[in-house]
This record gives C-alpha cells, sequence and structure tokens, in this order.
C-alpha cells in the first residue's frame, strides 16, 4: 500500500502543470487583440475574488442596514484605489519579472529586520483575511444545510485542500474555477437586488426653500437627505461623497476599504503576471502586456464593484428602517449579522435566503484559495522558503482556525460577525505596509526604467495612502474617546499615541529610504552602493530621463 502511494504521488508530480507559463504569442502588434487579451484574462479575476469575501459581504451588509445607500461612494472609491493599485503591482511584475515579496528582499536585504517585520505584518494580513473567509464558509453552510457554525469551520477548513488541487492542472483551470465562483456571486445578488424593491432616486439636488420644508417637516439631521425620496435619495444619492462624524460609520467607512484592498492582494497580483510568459527584454513587449492587463485587471473590479454595490442596495431595501417594512428585530442596524440577513431576506422570497448561503459559501471558498496562493508568494519571497501549497494551507488554516472556532463556540454567531469586521479594521492599518514599497518601486527610474509611475500617478497613490492613514488614525481617537472614560482612556490613550508613534515611525522610514534595488540585464536585482553606476548597465531599457533614483515620495513629486 505504502509503495503504491509512493508511485501514485510520484506520477501526480511528474504531471504537475502549475509552474508552466501561459503562451502569450507575439506581442509584435499595433494595434489590439481580442484573442491576445484573452490569453492575459485571468490574475485579476483571481484578484477580484478577494473584493468579494465574506468580510466585503458582511461590511456591505452592515453599511446598507445601518446608513441606507450613503456608504456607496465610500465603497466605489476604495474599489478605485484598489484598482490603482492592482494594476501597479501587475505592472511591477510585468516590467521586472519578480513579485513584489521578492524585490522587498532583495532591497531590505535577506533575512534582514526590515524584511522580517515586514513579512509578519504581511502574514498577519492574510490569517487576518482568512478568518472571514472560514466564518463566512460555515455561515453558509449553516444557512444550506443547519451545520452547526464550529462544524462548520472545521469542514470548509479541511475541503480547500481538493480545491487547491485544480492547481496541478495548470493555472488556467484554477484561474476558470475561480471565474465560475465570481458567476455564482454575482447572479446570487444581483438576482436578490432584482427582486427587491429599490429606491434609486434622481441625481438632483432641493433647492433652499426646499431644505427649508425639509426642516420644517421634521427630518433628522441624520437622514434630511433621504427624507423625500425624489431628493438626492436612494441609490443615487449614495454615490455623493457624505460622511458625518460617527464613530460607527467611520468603522464601517473604514472596514470597506480595509475588506476591499488588501494587503496580500498585491503580493499576489504581481505574481499570477508572472504566469504569461514575455519577452522582458522587449519594450513593445511589456508596453503591451502592461495594456493588457490592466484591461484585465479593470474589467474583474469593475465586476466586483457591481455586486458589492448590489449588495449594499439589497441590504439597503430590505433592512434599513422605514415605515413600509416596519423593521425593528435588531436593536443596532450596524451589528446585523449573516443569520439576520438571511431570515430578512427570506421575506422577500424562499429563494432569496437560498441564494444568499450559495453566494456566501462560493465567497469564502474562493477567497480562501487565493489566500493560500498569496502566502506561498510571501513565505517563499520574503524567507526564500519555498513549500507545497497543502502545506502553506495547513499552515495559515492552523492559524486562523483557533480564533474563529473560539469565537464560534463561546461567543456563537454575534462573536463571529464582530470578528469578521474586527478582522477588515486590521486588514486597513496593515494596508499601508504594502502600499509604500510598491509605490517606492514602480516609482523608481532604478527598478522600473522607462515604466515608471508618471508624476501623478504617485501624487495620486500618496495622496490616497495619507486618506486612508488619516482615517485610521481619527478612527482610533474616536474609538478612545468615546468607548472608556477616566482614568482608562488616559492610561489607553498613552498606550495608543505610543504605538501610534512606532506605527507612522516605520512608515515614514519605509517611505523616505532610497531604493537600490536595481534590474540587471540577467533579470536579476542587486542591491546598489555605489550611485554613480550607470543605470543602463542595470536595465535593458533606454532611459531619456535623467534622473537615476528617488529618495523620498517629495523628491518623486518636485524632480
Amino acid at each position: 500500500m505504502g509503495d503504491y502511494c509512493r508511485r501514485l504521488f510520484k506520477a501526480w508530480r511528474e504531471n504537475d502543470k502549475s509552474e508552466e507559463k501561459v503562451q502569450t504569442g507575439d506581442l509584435d502588434q499595433d494595434r489590439f487583440s481580442w484573442k491576445t487579451l484573452f490569453k492575459f484574462a485571468g490574475p485579476g479575476m483571481l484578484v477580484s475574488i478577494a473584493y468579494l469575501d465574506p468580510g466585503n459581504l458582511l461590511s456591505d451588509i452592515q453599511s446598507g442596514a445601518a446608513f441606507n445607500y450613503r456608504l456607496i461612494w465610500v465603497l466605489v472609491t476604495a474599489t478605485f484605489l484598489g484598482l490603482l493599485m492592482q494594476v501597479l503591482a501587475a505592472r511591477l511584475g510585468t516590467v521586472t519579472g519578480q513579485h513584489l515579496a521578492l524585490l522587498c528582499r532583495a532591497e531590505y536585504g535577506n533575512r534582514t529586520f526590515t524584511t522580517i517585520c515586514l513579512w509578519i505584518v504581511t502574514e498577519i494580513a492574510i490569517i487576518a483575511s482568512d478568518i472571514p473567509e472560514v466564518v463566512g464558509s460555515a455561515f453558509g453552510l449553516l444557512l444550506l444545510f443547519d451545520i452547526p457554525l464550529w462544524a462548520g469551520v472545521l469542514m470548509v477548513s479541511a475541503n480547500t485542500f481538493i480545491l487547491l488541487g485544480i492547481q496541478y492542472f495548470g493555472v488556467r483551470k484554477l484561474e476558470a474555477l475561480i471565474t465560475i465562483l465570481v458567476g455564482v456571486i454575482g447572479v446570487c445578488f444581483l438576482v436578490e437586488a432584482f427582486i427587491t424593491p429599490v429606491k434609486w432616486g434622481v441625481p438632483s439636488c432641493p433647492t433652499d426653500d426646499e431644505w427649508e420644508e425639509l426642516v420644517t417637516n421634521n427630518c433628522t439631521t441624520s437622514d434630511i437627505d433621504y427624507c423625500p425620496e425624489n431628493f438626492c435619495g436612494g441609490v443615487v444619492g449614495g454615490f455623493v461623497p457624505r460622511m458625518s462624524p460617527d464613530t460607527k460609520m467611520l468603522l464601517l467607512a473604514t472596514s470597506l476599504i480595509g475588506a476591499v484592498v488588501m494587503p496580500h492582494n498585491l503580493y499576489l497580483h504581481s505574481a499570477l503576471v508572472l504566469t504569461r510568459h514575455i519577452d522582458r527584454t522587449n519594450p513593445i513587449h511589456v508596453k503591451w502586456a502592461d495594456i493588457y492587463n490592466t484591461i484585465e485587471c479593470a474589467f474583474s473590479l469593475t465586476i466586483s464593484c457591481i455586486i458589492n454595490v448590489a449588495i449594499i442596495v439589497v441590504a439597503a431595501s430590505v433592512f434599513f428602517p422605514s415605515e413600509s417594512n416596519g423593521y425593528n428585530v435588531v436593536q443596532h442596524l450596524d451589528e446585523i449579522g449573516f443569520l439576520d440577513a438571511s431570515d430578512l431576506l427570506a421575506t422577500i422570497g424562499g429563494s432569496a435566503k437560498i441564494l444568499f448561503g450559495i453566494a456566501l459559501l462560493a465567497s469564502g471558498q474562493s477567497s480562501t484559495i487565493t489566500g493560500t496562493y498569496a502566502g506561498q508568494f510571501v513565505m517563499e519571497g520574503f524567507l526564500d522558503i519555498k513549500i507545497e501549497l497543502w502545506l502553506r494551507n495547513l499552515f495559515t488554516r492552523a492559524v486562523a482556525i483557533v480564533p474563529s472556532l473560539v469565537i464560534c463556540l463561546i461567543a456563537g454567531t454575534d462573536g463571529a460577525n464582530t470578528l469578521i469586521i474586527v478582522s477588515s479594521v486590521i486588514l486597513s492599518f496593515q494596508l499601508p505596509f504594502a502600499l509604500i514599497p510598491l509605490l517606492k518601486f514602480t516609482s523608481s527610474s532604478t527598478t522600473m526604467g522607462i515604466h515608471k509611475n508618471s508624476k501623478m500617478m504617485v501624487i495620486t497613490c500618496t495622496a490616497l495612502t495619507v486618506v486612508v492613514l488619516t482615517a485610521n488614525g481619527f478612527l482610533v481617537a474616536m474609538t478612545i474617546f468615546e468607548s472608556l472614560v477616566g482614568w482608562v482612556r488616559i492610561v489607553v490613550g498613552a498606550v495608543g499615541f505610543m504605538v501610534s508613534i512606532l506605527y507612522f515611525s516605520a512608515l515614514g522610514y519605509l517611505a523616505w529610504r532610497p531604493v537600490h534595488a536595481a534590474l540587471t540585464s540577467t533579470g536579476s536585482y542587486d542591491t546598489l552602493i555605489d550611485d554613480e553606476i550607470p543605470l543602463d548597465d542595470h536595465y535593458p531599457f533606454d532611459d531619456d530621463e535623467e534622473d537615476d533614483d528617488e529618495g523620498s515620495p517629495l523628491d518623486l513629486m518636485s524632480d
């Protein structure tokens, strides 16, 4: 029996196609080709599933339930931020032939303090993203088959190994599986949006006299924008940016950003584009590959954004209190969970609850596949350790299953819902540790040559990063000063201040440290010590610009 298993495993390994690259054909072309675009299709869809994981679903549901359609603009903005970052990640891999984790090791040193810290932060982000995937899949099994939540956690932790086995038949098979699962999620929620009575509103705002009439009619301050549904209300009004100094609203907005733009997704995308074979010594090939990757990514993330908006629309239409639905089951609408959502969806039709369970299960299972895939690249890149996907999945799942199982056993469904939102907020705080190295590398002519970011792209991405950091800091301050009192507030505030100093000091070091990793003509990375070494000796393309390296983001904007 043992000999048979060894021979079977050997045959399996000999037929392993996971490392095969997809042939893209001749890129010496002068016009766009749909056939070539299809060959590049796939990485963007794998990345987009992270935008549809159970953490996103719960954040969308709670946002719609608590604040109607108001946070749609936050979701769209976060998706746009994600698109910019994903395009940069794909461009980094396309131009350099190396993914972000490998570049970080080349830049900060092999197993140095900085490299180890970045690896630990990224691993925490992967584990934090895996928790909603485990819990969300368990909720899906609970809704569909009435399996206890704790048992569902154990079941979904095991069946991912089977799904990951598809990767051995080639990356295209895995991409096809994820595309099917995204389609399942999209169909489920779009059907629910179709059968739900949606208030679309009109894109016109009231005049001063009409505002005065609204106030006279006793509209509350928080709901004045939506009091008459034909004034800046409904879905249309949700695309208008507005935010109130409400801790719960800010918490949900921050969790939306953290749930949509995941740090490990940037590492994953920069590695996935390497599955396409291109000639990186030919600038025309690199240019067309970048164009096709950008189009494919934009298409995939647009689909994910439409699905997320549909979820908020359904939640706002069904759960948000109004005279028509008389909803008063859950006192705190921003704490509504998956079970509450399924029970209320059942009121618009029995099929709605089933569709929700199917979408939840598909979301969790597809997300955990890509999360494991990203973890393999992260560990290989930062630590130069390559392990099998099943072993990587075992490591991540063994760590993530502990808090998930404990919370499910002790706190039940309410605790599991809270755990998902907390994990999304954690991801938002860890996001800059991936954004800053990515922005630094893609803005450096030393690393990217003629394909480096434009000044406008640098300014835009830097501004968006500052917005994320500001929102995170404001959230912490509001939470401390509103939820704590007396000496506890002072102690926690002092500790939080010290942690904030360390946090922003680490980010400042990453932001202002000059880039030294340069691409050589052989396609490997060296660390430049002598600034006078010509760029042309380290990069296969000719760079007409005179600036060789950049120090800080301020230097990038001024040169």
